[in-house]
């Protein structure tokens, strides 16, 4: 049986060599086509479907990187200033027990529960009015710190001791905010005595 080549000698110059023609045509593929041989040149459709496939997960991997490394700045940035926002607040109570001690027994008592009570004023002011402090809305003026995401609350447990008889102010104060990822508290507590009881 005649082998049928895609070549013929007769087709090449004379300074051709023979070692430079297995090396070319080890690059290219050859197909039939009409009853001759012609070089198929290009990209199999395979080929460019596990190229697209791979550029697409080093794509979604990039760019899940950036969106988790985004998330994690602003989570400490919020985490920074709820801090900051919680030991305000405190030492903000240090300073009106050293002004003033009979009213802050008394704010203290308003803020005497079991739950958390709205401080999101800023400037840091006590609530008005004289009944129990009330507790922070779900939306509108007042559910937030003003220009925040934050909401801070403010909770006394206030015990006595036996002799000699001191009062003793356990603060809890709380500063949350509620992003992509959920609720996030940070808290700060501190007790407080009327360093003037002996």
């Amino acid at each position: 049986m005649k082998k049928h080549f895609p070549f013929s000698i007769f087709h090449f110059p004379l300074n051709f060599h023979l070692r430079n023609f297995q090396i070319e045509r080890s690059k290219n593929k050859w197909k039939m086509v009409d009853g001759r041989w012609k070089i198929q040149s290009g990209q199999s459709l395979f080929e460019v479907v596990v190229a697209l496939a791979i550029s697409a997960l080093v794509i979604v991997a990039l760019v899940s990187l950036a969106t988790n490394s985004i998330r994690t700045s602003i989570y400490s940035k919020n985490n920074s200033l709820a801090t900051t926002y919680a030991n305000q607040a405190i030492e903000w109570l240090r300073g009106e027990r050293d002004r003033n001690m009979v009213n802050f027994n008394t704010q203290a008592y308003r803020f005497r529960s079991n739950i958390f009570k709205c401080f999101n004023s800023q400037p840091l002011a006590w609530p008005t009015g004289t009944g129990a402090a009330p507790v922070c809305p779900t939306s509108g003026t007042g559910s937030t710190i003003s220009g925040t995401p934050f909401v801070r609350q403010l909770k006394f447990i206030i015990t006595m001791t036996p002799a000699p008889v001191k009062t003793i102010y356990e603060a809890d104060v709380t500063v949350s905010w509620t992003d992509s990822q959920g609720k996030h508290t940070v808290t700060s507590a501190t007790v407080f005595t009327d360093w003037r009881q002996r």
